[in-house]
């Protein structure tokens, strides 16, 4: 099974609490098994605290091949920020790599 997953950042800690490029769409796609594709999109909304003011938020969902080609066109990459996904994956949650 296919999921997306999408990155945000709803609380920023900068001068003007805004995250440059918060228009654009940060979506990654990641294909694995239905039972971990079902166990991730039941939480579905994963957050990251940075601690210094700035959030992350990803929210997963399980999609097809079709919407899947569709969203890794529109998206604008995911800020290196792929090994959150990476720890969604292997731990269930988003953690550090401290």
């Amino acid at each position: 099974m296919i999921v997306a997953f999408k990155l945000s950042m709803p609380r920023c800690g900068s001068w003007n609490n805004k995250w440059t490029d918060s228009d654009k769409e940060y979506i990654i796609t990641r294909t694995m098994t239905k039972a971990k594709a079902e166990e991730i999109h039941e939480q579905r909304c994963y957050s990251y605290n940075f601690g210094d003011g700035w959030v992350a938020n990803v929210v997963a969902g399980i999609v097809n091949s079709k919407l899947a080609a569709k969203l890794r066109r529109k998206s604008a990459g995911f800020c290196n920020y792929d090994w959150m996904v990476d720890s969604i994956v292997v731990h269930g949650e988003i953690r550090s790599s401290k």
